[in-house]
């Protein structure tokens, strides 16, 4: 079992999710509440699949939580191998 979760999610919206997830918490200066409000208006994801949606909130929230608990206020650009999300591409496996 992998220690990272949601590695069965296609790797494209796993960065889709981050990308969203911390365009929101930076707009919202760390603040867990405005971050998921700032994230459910991104325009990336507003049309996309319901259930897709879901996964994206799921995966920022789980990233809300990594990026709080260690206080940080602006993620990097490139996602972290520490971080609680799978960013290698399982495709091929």
């Amino acid at each position: 079992m992998s220690e990272h979760r949601f590695d069965a999610v296609p790797l494209r919206q796993r960065l889709l999710a981050r990308a969203a997830a911390r365009h929101a918490w930076v707009r919202a200066h760390g603040k867990g509440e405005d971050a998921i409000i700032e994230l459910k208006a991104d325009p990336r994801i507003v049309d996309l699949d319901p259930a897709l949606i879901a996964l994206i909130i799921q995966i920022a929230l789980a990233l809300f939580a990594y990026w709080f608990s260690r206080q940080i206020d602006e993620p990097s650009v490139v996602p972290q191998a520490d971080e609680p999300v799978c960013w290698e591409d399982h495709s091929a496996d």
